[in-house]
C-alpha cells in the first residue's frame, strides 16, 4: 500500500514537470520554405509604429497689392483711364518725358504741403515701367499765376522717363496725403490709371504725303550780308512734336545748306507729315557772334484745299490737309540784333 502511494506521487511529479516545461519553453515553428524571409526595404513594414506627423501650418502668402483704376479720390482727378505713349528712341541723346497731370479741386484750397514719407508712386508691372522711371512734382498756384499767387497745391505732375520703359500695358498708382488744410481732406488719397507703352515709331497717326520745293535764290542773295556765318540749316518741324513723340510719321526734317555751292532749290519728296498739324518752316544761319544769328521764313502763300502757309510775326507755318505739292519761296529774314534793336 505504501509502495503504491509513492508510485502515484512520482507519477504526479512527472506529469507536472512535463506540463511546466511545455508552458515555459519557447514555441518553435518550422519555417515555411515557400516564404522569403529576406528583409525588403521596398515593402512597408506594417508592424512598425507610424512616425508620420501632421504637416506644420503653412505661412499665409502676403496679400497681393491691388491696382484698381480710380480717376477721382478726395479732391484729386486724373483725366484719362488709359494713356498711350511711346518708349524712347535709343539712338537719341535727348528723350522727352511723358507727363500726366493730376488736378486738385476746391477742397484742396488750403493745402500747401504733403507728407512726403507717405507718398507712393509705382507701376503694377515694373518690367514695363520700373520704379526709377517714375517721379512727381507739385505745381502750386504761384507757378501758374506768378508772384501774386499762393502756395496752395493746384496740380501734381507725374513724369515717366521714356528712356527707361518698355513696351507693354500696366497700371500706375499714386498715393498722397495732405499735411495741412481741412481735416476732411487730410487723408490718404489714391489715384490709379492705366498706361500702354508702344515701341518707338509705331504709334498710328493720320498722315498726308508731302512733296515740297523751296526756291533758294533769295537766300544766296542775302547770305553775303550776314557777318561771319558758320552754317545754315533748313528745318521743317511739327510744332507739337513732343506731344506726338514716337508716332509713325515725319515730325522733323533737316537739311544742311552749303555755302560753297549755290543750290537752286531744296526739294523734298514723299515726306509723311501729320494731317492738320502745324509745321514751323525756316532757315537758320549760325554765326560767329550770337547777335548775327539770322532766320529766314517762307513767303506768304495763298495755298489751296491741300495745304496752307501762314506767316505770323517772325515765323512761318505749313499746315497740310491732304496729299500736297508745295512750291515755296523765301520771305523776310531777321537777325538777333534786329530783335534786340541795336
Amino acid at each position: 500500500m505504501k509502495k503504491k502511494f509513492i508510485k502515484a506521487l512520482a507519477l504526479g511529479f512527472l506529469v507536472f514537470g512535463l506540463v511546466g516545461c511545455e508552458n515555459d519553453g519557447p514555441e518553435i515553428i518550422d519555417p515555411d520554405p515557400t516564404v522569403d524571409d529576406t528583409p525588403n526595404d521596398d515593402k512597408p513594414n506594417d508592424d512598425k509604429p507610424s512616425t508620420d506627423e501632421e504637416d506644420p501650418e503653412e505661412t499665409p502668402e502676403p496679400e497681393e497689392e491691388k491696382f484698381e483704376i480710380q480717376l477721382k479720390d478726395n479732391g484729386l482727378t486724373v483725366g484719362q483711364e488709359l494713356y498711350e505713349f511711346s518708349a524712347g528712341n535709343k539712338e537719341e541723346t535727348y528723350v522727352p518725358s511723358f507727363e500726366i497731370t493730376i488736378n486738385t479741386d476746391n477742397s484742396w484750397n488750403l493745402v500747401t504741403g504733403i507728407y512726403k514719407d507717405r507718398v507712393e508712386l509705382k507701376a503694377e508691372d515694373e518690367k514695363v515701367v520700373p520704379k526709377e522711371a517714375l517721379s512727381y512734382s507739385i505745381v502750386k498756384n504761384s507757378d501758374l499765376v506768378g508772384a501774386s499767387g499762393s502756395n496752395e497745391i493746384e496740380r501734381f505732375k507725374i513724369r515717366i522717363d521714356r528712356s527707361l520703359i518698355s513696351s507693354g500695358e500696366t497700371k500706375i498708382k499714386f498715393v498722397v496725403q495732405p499735411s495741412n488744410g481741412s481735416s476732411s481732406v487730410s487723408k490718404l488719397t489714391t489715384i490709379c490709371f492705366g498706361v500702354k507703352v508702344h515701341e518707338y515709331g509705331t504709334m498710328p497717326i493720320e498722315t498726308c504725303n508731302l512733296n515740297f520745293t523751296l526756291d533758294l535764290t533769295e537766300f544766296y542773295e542775302v547770305l553775303p550780308q550776314i557777318v561771319d556765318p558758320k552754317s545754315a540749316t533748313f528745318s521743317l518741324t511739327d510744332n507739337d512734336d513732343e506731344l506726338f513723340y514716337g508716332y509713325d510719321y515725319d515730325a522733323r526734317y533737316n537739311f544742311e545748306i552749303p555755302f560753297d555751292v549755290h543750290l537752286n532749290e531744296i526739294k523734298i519728296e514723299n515726306l509723311k507729315v501729320a494731317k492738320d498739324h502745324s509745321y514751323n518752316v525756316q532757315i537758320f544761319v549760325e554765326a560767329e557772334e550770337t547777335e548775327n544769328r539770322t532766320w529766314f521764313y517762307m513767303d506768304r502763300d495763298r495755298g489751296n484745299s491741300d495745304y496752307e502757309i501762314e506767316v505770323e510775326g517772325r515765323s512761318s507755318t505749313l499746315i497740310v490737309y491732304d496729299d500736297a505739292t508745295v512750291e515755296a519761296k523765301i520771305g523776310d529774314h531777321y537777325s538777333l540784333k534786329d530783335i534786340r534793336g541795336y
